[in-house]
């Protein structure tokens, strides 16, 4: 409620100094008028919203051409994996088929036999020797095995009659297993350079291949080579007799399978391979280049062909060895080092799609820019019709401020306290008649001024960090400071209520201030009362029990220093110092030869010693403390292990001030002399702590008395009273 009682805004507090005539909080609707923003906040967000709306159609209609460009590449995905998976099965096939052919012959019982015999004959067989029979067999066999299979070709070079060697350029061989040659068809190339390297590699048992490559005749050449086993073996490459190999010229036969029926100009289907660091084409291409005269850098950017390499079998959208964005599909070979790749370029695949794509996104942008037409019209009728209202709002809210206004400042006019309300920039937006008194400055002429004119730099910046606090955490803050005055110093407390932004006000703080001098007197009195009443009640403890005098004394310092170790707040730490002031007051029941005793105390008199607690708890219970004082001490003998005393607490369920108590008495109770044993040094009563750690002292309070000990006043400076344990037992102490 009392937010909406400011005064309005700046320009009413700038017509208000400007025409003092005018009462605070007055408007003049005209000059409301005049300095009303062009852009009034509905128009803007209108606006936003408009765009806003704009932006999520061109955010749909990119999304739904990005869709459908997507279909558009998926259906051309399955086309493609059903092109390439079948021009990959032809070509493995043809593959297999070669290694079929040789696999052939090597399973030849003839073959076999002859094989072995030639092999166990004294010498070597001269494989141009038709003189024996085996050879002679062995070679027609060949002969006809490459007519038939198509390992056959030209021999390079006229027939003369003169020792001149023709090369061959394809044919069948068999070879021993130390790569010489058993019997070979005429054209069978010469075994030297690349065929002579292939065969020296090739592993005992297994079938190889020497990979496309240009033979003597500038043509496209591979081998294939099979093992070759005794006719009774058993498949092993100890049973290996020798191989087969055989050379072909493959281009026609192998880059026809390349070819798809009815596929369009631009698709294309192409073997390549890894060649050091660059991707070597193995078929013809488009652009007329020929089978394996064609290379690019393997890290050539979107190569099409690389990425053949690296992923087969996936897809993408690449670039050829053009440079033209395609469509391509991958697939591995696994006999051979190839990537199949099929291709179609882009912009063909593409183009009826993107066709209709385009079509689409201008029919999106003309229904997008006529209902941007339409809502403007729409908005900007609305905005004329909701003028005239909008003048009538604006005289009624000014009649209505000016009413709360004038409510507040008669509700407020006899509190005898402060209260004032400022801005988020610390001006003023209203003061009650207390405030414009004390600043000497009529109530009517406060609001619009800032806090520092009004009461002065050094009393300002005080309310101005609070008022800050208050709006940045949005809870109330309290200050409580002394202030000099003509009749003393005085005590004061400002409360600082932080309030939001409505309607009518802006975000700003409500500042209360009390003068509490004659509470505070009366606590520090009943304070300084009750030192020494406490002063007075351990005197009468100490009379009673002469050898220990000051214990509370050494307690209370002792123990307000591990709590500050602890990082315990003040407040507590005050509470620890009064229950240890007062935790012996119970033995002023304890018999006074008890306590004077010189002897060893008998189990009955160390049990009435105990009971003194439970005696000072009652006696204290009855008395109004302002912090659980009786319950911290009647805490103190309760073990970290549940087996204390009165109520089996345990662990953190005691209080932390009753843990940090029990450490403390029993530390100053085995270090001070009494009548009936000496003292303990400081290293034995530290070690009976550490053993109780964990059991019935809580470890952590035991630390903290540790380090106290060792780097705030070093064990050298703790009064050493005795040096031997005089066989007391000290356990007692703590129990």
């Amino acid at each position: 409620m009392i937010q909406k009682l400011a005064p309005q805004d700046d320009d009413s507090k700038l017509t208000s100094l400007k025409h003092p005539e005018k009462k605070s909080g007055e408007y003049n609707i005209m000059e409301n008028d005049k300095a009303a923003p062009k852009f009034p906040t509905k128009f803007i967000v209108a606006i936003l919203a408009f765009i806003l709306i704009i932006l999520i159609s061109v955010f749909l209609a990119v999304q739904f051409i990005k869709t459908e460009r997507q279909r558009g590449i998926q259906e051309w995905k399955s086309k493609l994996d059903i092109i390439v998976n079948t021009r990959h099965a032809a070509v493995d096939g043809w593959l297999e088929e070669q290694f079929s052919h040789l696999v052939e012959l090597s399973h030849n019982a003839s073959l076999q036999i002859y094989m072995t015999e030639l092999l166990e004959q004294p010498g070597t067989v001269d494989s141009e020797d038709m003189t024996i029979a085996e050879a002679a067999y062995l070679r027609n066999l060949l002969v006809v095995s490459a007519e038939k299979k198509g390992f056959k070709s030209k021999v390079l070079g006229a027939k003369v009659n003169a020792n001149v060697a023709r090369t061959g350029l394809a044919g069948l061989a068999l070879l021993d297993n130390n790569h010489k040659i058993i019997a070979a068809t005429p054209a069978m190339p010469p075994i030297h350079g690349q065929l002579k390297d292939f065969i020296q590699e090739m592993k005992k048992g297994q079938r190889e291949i020497l990979d496309l490559h240009l033979g003597a005749a500038g043509t496209t050449t591979m081998g294939f080579a099979v093992p070759i086993f005794a006719v009774h073996g058993s498949k092993q490459s100890s049973d290996q007799v020798g191989v087969v190999v055989g050379i072909k010229e493959v281009g026609e036969e192998l880059y026809s399978l390349l070819q798809q029926p009815g596929a369009d100009e631009s698709e294309e289907a192409l073997l390549v391979r890894k060649s050091g660091n660059r991707v070597q084409y193995l078929s013809p291409l488009l652009d007329g280049s020929a089978p394996l005269k064609s290379d690019l850098m393997i890290d050539s950017p979107e190569l099409a062909a690389a990425f053949v390499l690296s992923d087969p079998g996936s897809f993408s959208i690449r670039k050829d060895y053009r440079g033209k964005r395609v469509l391509v599909v991958s697939r591995g070979f696994a006999t051979t080092p190839w990537g199949l790749m099929y291709k179609i370029d882009a912009d063909v695949a593409l183009a009826g799609s993107e066709s209709r794509l385009n079509n689409l996104t201008v029919m999106l942008v003309l229904i997008v820019m006529a209902f941007a037409f339409i809502l403007t019209a729409a908005w900007w009728f609305g905005t004329s019709r909701r003028a005239e209202t909008a003048v009538e709002a604006f005289q009624a809210a000014n009649r209505e401020l000016a009413e709360q206004k004038n409510f507040l400042q008669l509700l407020t006019e006899s509190l005898p306290n402060s209260l004032f309300i400022v801005t988020n920039d610390n001006r003023y937006q209203f003061a009650n008649l207390a405030t414009a008194k004390k600043a000497g400055i009529p109530v009517e002429d406060i609001p619009g001024k800032t806090l520092e004119s009004v009461l002065g730099p050094h009393t300002a910046i005080r309310y101005t960090e609070q008022n800050k606090l208050a709006l940045s955490t949005h809870q109330t803050v309290r200050d409580v400071f002394t202030e000099k005055g003509d009749d003393g110093e005085r005590v004061l407390q400002s409360v600082h209520i932080p309030m939001s932004a409505s309607e009518n006000a802006e975000r700003g703080v409500m500042v209360i201030i009390e003068d509490i001098s004659e509470a505070v007197k009366e606590r520090e009195q009943r304070e300084r009362i009750q030192e020494q009443i406490k002063g007075v009640l351990v005197s009468l403890v100490d009379r009673r029990d002469p050898n220990a005098v000051d214990h509370s004394v050494f307690v209370k310092n002792i123990a307000s220093s591990m709590a500050q170790q602890l990082d315990m707040p003040p407040r507590e730490i005050e509470t620890i110092k009064t229950a240890a002031n007062l935790m012996n007051l119970g033995k002023l029941l304890v018999p006074r030869e008890i306590l004077s005793k010189t002897e060893p105390l008998t189990d009955k008199e160390v049990e009435q010693i105990h009971d003194s607690l439970d005696q000072t708890v009652s006696l204290l219970q009855e008395i109004d403390f302002d912090t659980p004082v009786a319950d911290i001490i009647n805490q103190v003998h309760e073990s970290w292990d549940g087996n204390g005393r009165p109520g089996g607490l345990k662990g953190e369920e005691i209080y932390l001030a009753s843990r940090i108590l029990n450490v403390a008495n029993a530390f100053v109770g085995m270090t001070s002399a009494r009548a009936y044993r000496d003292g303990l040094d400081v290293d034995s009563a530290l070690d009976i702590l550490n053993d109780l750690s964990g059991k019935k002292l809580d470890r952590r309070v035991v630390a903290a008395l540790t380090l106290f000990l060792e780097h705030k006043i070093g064990r050298k400076n703790w009064p050493d009273y005795v040096s031997d344990l005089g066989g007391s037992n000290w356990s007692l102490i703590i129990e």
